[in-house]
């Protein structure tokens, strides 16, 4: 702390609220060091203090209120070994016959939110509780590197520009937690709840059932492509190991 105090401290109690999604903090507890200079933390003697408000300091290290700068206290950083066949930058790409349609789904205002609404829900559920959505955490952990890309859904053509400003959703590291995005996202649209959020939007069942097969890195492009001549054939099709643009 700006005072050199050395502190360390937490949420130990929280409540649940059936009107939230997640508990809510009610007591956080703090220690404070009473040896800090010493080399090795084997000898850091912690110590309970009650000089310091620390649920005011909770408040302050996740954020304040307001839009007020937080307290970096520590760094975390999840490294995973590289895996075959490298990282996929994930992306939604509407290509689709029904271009009129989707323009004029797109440029609704109400239903292009509700659409990026969806999306980062989609998000929430896939990194914070992936078994909702069929994901393993492995395959959870190895996506990342969230974007802020909005619109999320944008009709083709795009353009070079687009590429280097939005080169996607999130990166997943190999092919297999690629695939676990895609059809979590398709899980999700089809029986998850953003099913039920689309179509209180007013998108119809057989816009659900177009837009589930939209979230696609880019090297799925041919196969995307190869859909559009072939409405028959399967966009996503996890049993097939031979992934065209790959």
């Amino acid at each position: 702390l700006p005072d050199e105090t050395h502190v360390q401290f937490g949420p130990t109690e929280w409540e649940t609220d059936p009107d939230y999604r997640y508990p809510k903090t009610t007591v956080v507890k703090g220690y404070c060091n009473e040896n800090p200079m010493a080399v090795d933390e084997r000898d850091w003697d912690w110590k309970e203090c009650d000089f310091i408000d620390f649920g005011d300091l909770w408040m302050a290290a996740r954020g304040g209120e307001g839009g007020t700068w937080g307290i970096m206290t520590s760094l975390v950083y999840q490294l995973h070994p590289r895996p075959v066949g490298g990282h996929r930058y994930m992306k939604f790409l509407p290509l689709t016959n029904n271009t009129d349609m989707w323009e004029d789904i797109l440029n609704n205002t109400d239903m292009a939110r509700s659409i990026d609404e969806a999306v980062e829900d989609f998000k929430i559920e896939f990194y914070l509780e992936p078994t909702t959505l069929g994901v393993s955490e492995e395959d959870s952990n190895a996506c990342g590197c969230d974007w802020a890309t909005h619109p999320h859904f944008k009709l083709p053509p795009v353009t070079t520009l687009d590429e280097l400003l939005h080169p996607g959703e999130a990166v997943c590291m190999g092919e297999k937690a690629g695939e676990a995005w895609a059809a979590a996202w398709k899980k999700y649209v089809l029986e998850g709840r953003g099913k039920e959020m689309l179509l209180a939007s007013g998108f119809t069942l057989s816009q659900l059932e177009e837009m589930s097969g939209w979230a696609y890195g880019d090297e799925w492009r041919n196969k995307a492509a190869a859909v559009l001549e072939n409405p028959g054939e399967s966009l996503l099709d996890l049993d097939d190991s031979s992934k065209d643009g790959r």
